[in-house]
This record gives C-alpha cells, structure tokens and sequence, in this order.
C-alpha cells in the first residue's frame, strides 16, 4: 500500500490505514456499517464512493479510475489524507492513560512502573 498511487478498496478498517498512508482510494461499502464512513470521507473529498458492493459496475471504476488519471491531484489528495490519520492515535492514548510517575490516568499503578 505505501507504494501506490490509488487504492481500489472497501470503507471497512482499511479506510485509516489508507489515510495513515496518505493513500487515496475509491471504495465501496461491503455492509450497512459502513455507510456512515463512506459519506463523511466522500463528503471531505478524501475518497470516492463507488456505492454498495453489489451494486458497483466495472464502467463506474473505469469513469472514477479515468477522472483520477485527468486531474492529475492525486498529491493533494494524498496530503488532505495524511492531514485526518497520522498514524499516532495509539501514542496519544498511551499518553492519555499515563503519567510520567507510571500512574494510570485513573489512579492506577501500571505494568512495570508505567513502562509498556
């Protein structure tokens, strides 16, 4: 993934990975969860939404594949998304959950002083 251009995909978990990345992507929806996600990042111009799984037609990638390939934005696109995910979230719940003295936000000693 971090070699590519643009990504063919679904708007499951790999939605972040592909932000984290700076990767753009047409995706589908695989089931109703979905839905929600595929709106906001279509909405945010941070992926295009080719529709329901079961619904998507080769003729709408090659239309959506061929407008990427014509406007030529593919960098900017690559920086909006690198601008929404960069990949920290889990250090920035580690720093949340704990402090320098190894205490837990909540008032808890951690695994080994604090140290994970």
């Amino acid at each position: 993934m971090a070699a590519s251009d643009l990504a063919i995909g679904a708007f499951g978990s790999t939605s972040w990975e592909r932000l984290c990345l700076g990767l753009p992507s047409i995706a589908v929806t695989l089931a109703e969860n979905q839905q929600d996600v595929a709106d906001a990042l279509a909405a945010a111009s941070l992926a295009l939404f080719a529709g329901p799984a079961a619904e998507a037609s080769e003729r709408a990638f090659e239309t959506m594949i061929g407008a990427v390939i014509r406007d030529k934005g593919l960098s900017e696109w690559s920086r909006r998304c690198l601008e929404v995910c960069d990949g920290r979230g889990t250090e920035r719940v580690v720093d949340m959950l704990w402090t320098p003295t190894g205490i837990m936000a909540h008032g808890k000693r951690g695994v080994a002083g604090g140290q994970l």
